[in-house]
């Protein structure tokens, strides 16, 4: 055998064997939901407000990869709001209340609601207590958001709504940012 046709062969075998890659496959592990901007407590405050989401498919080859136009969203609500009398009411399911885009944003829209109580209410609006004007917030809803990736369901993210106003003081809704 020549040694050229030799070198050949075996530079042929090497390309093959690096093209298999030894075996090794990047399997999709798990798809990881965030909201930007926000350290872990999400509130949607205020008409129209916007909270934007990101979605990163994470690989067992430790890489993780930005899908965040790529994931399908699924937004269900959990829990009560606060109704203009001051009852409570099932959240209302998207697109009421709260709308979700392809892209990860949520907008707060019509009907506006706020899925928090003062639970003070109405203690600290008599006069004399030394309560009046703190309130003592308390969640009854929030909206679930999980993202989706090639049948791969992320970690739940939840979001309390603030777009109307509730029963705190002057008529707030929630605490602030």
């Amino acid at each position: 055998m020549k040694r050229t046709t030799l070198i050949y062969a075996i530079a042929t075998a090497l390309a093959m064997f690096g093209l298999l890659g030894c075996g090794t496959t990047n399997k999709l592990q798990s798809v990881t939901l965030t909201p930007t901007g926000n350290g872990g407590f999400v509130n949607l405050q205020g008409e129209g407000a916007t909270i934007q989401f990101k979605a990163v498919a994470n690989y067992s080859n430790k890489q993780g990869y930005d899908k965040t136009n790529k994931v399908i969203y699924t937004v269900t609500p959990m829990g009560d709001y606060l109704t203009s009398d001051t009852t409570e009411a099932p959240l209302l399911a998207p697109p009421q209340t709260v709308l979700m885009s392809a892209t990860g944003l949520m907008t707060a829209k019509e009907p506006f609601v706020c899925s928090w109580t003062d639970f003070n209410y109405p203690n600290d609006r008599v006069t004399g207590d030394p309560t009046f004007g703190k309130p003592a917030w308390f969640l009854i809803g929030s909206y679930k958001v999980v993202a989706t990736f090639n049948g791969v369901e992320s970690n739940p993210a939840y979001v309390a709504v603030a777009s109307a106003g509730g029963n705190g003081p002057n008529g707030e809704c929630g605490p602030s940012s």
